[in-house]
C-alpha cells in the first residue's frame, strides 16, 4: 500500500481500513494533501484565499467550512478524500478537512501541523497510536492558529450549511492528549 501511485486514485479518495496506526494516517494526509496542492482548481482557490486582507488561515477555514459538511465514514473504513472530491461531495470528516485545509496552506506556504487529540485518557501506552484511540485531528498553523471546522457541526452526518453556528475560528475543544506531527515547515 505505501507504493501506491496517489495520481490513480479512484473516485477521487483513498479507503483504508479503520484501527490503523496515526502514523500511517499521518502519511496518507501528507501525501494527499501534497498531491490536492498541485491541481490547479485548489492553486486558484488558494491564489484567492491567501491575499484575503483580514488572514489567509482564516480565509482557508471560512472556506472550508462553508463548503464541506462533516459527515463521518462506514465503521470499520477509513476514506481519505482528495480536496477536491471533499468540494465536489460537500461532505467529509475531520481527516478529509485536514486534507482540504493542508493543501491549501501548502499554496498559501503557511508552516502547520495535524494534531490528534483524545478527549478522555487514551489506552495509548497499551497499543501507542490505533485510530481506535485517538478521536480527532484538525490543522494548526506554526503560528498556533487552530483550523477545526467539525467543531461545532453535528456529530451525526445530519448539519446543514444554513444551520451551522459561524464563529469558531481559532478555537479547539478543551483535550486530554495531543499529538502533533509536522505537513509543511
Amino acid at each position: 500500500m505505501e507504493n501506491f501511485d496517489l495520481k490513480r486514485i479512484e473516485g477521487g479518495s483513498v479507503t483504508i481500513l479503520n484501527n490503523l496506526s496515526i502514523w500511517f494516517v499521518v502519511v496518507w494526509i501528507k501525501k494527499i494533501a501534497l498531491l490536492s496542492s498541485e491541481d490547479s482548481r485548489i492553486k486558484e482557490i488558494a491564489a484567492s484565499l491567501c491575499k484575503q486582507p483580514y488572514s489567509a488561515e482564516k480565509a482557508i477555514f471560512d472556506y472550508a467550512r462553508s463548503r464541506v459538511v462533516f459527515r463521518d465514514d462506514p465503521k470499520g473504513i477509513q476514506q481519505i478524500r482528495t480536496a477536491v472530491n471533499s468540494l465536489r461531495e460537500g461532505v467529509g470528516n475531520c481527516v478529509d478537512y485536514c486534507v482540504l485545509i493542508s493543501s491549501l496552506l501548502i499554496n498559501c506556504g503557511i508552516p502547520h501541523k495535524v494534531r490528534f487529540v483524545w478527549y478522555k485518557s487514551p489506552v495509548w501506552y497499551e497499543n501507542f497510536g490505533r485510530r481506535k484511540n485517538w478521536k480527532h485531528i484538525y490543522i494548526v498553523t506554526e503560528n498556533g492558529i487552530i483550523l477545526d471546522p467539525v467543531l461545532n457541526q453535528r456529530q451525526d452526518g445530519t448539519d446543514t450549511f444554513t444551520n451551522r453556528e459561524q464563529g469558531m475560528f481559532n478555537k479547539e475543544k478543551r483535550y486530554g492528549y495531543e499529538k502533533e506531527f509536522i505537513i509543511l515547515k
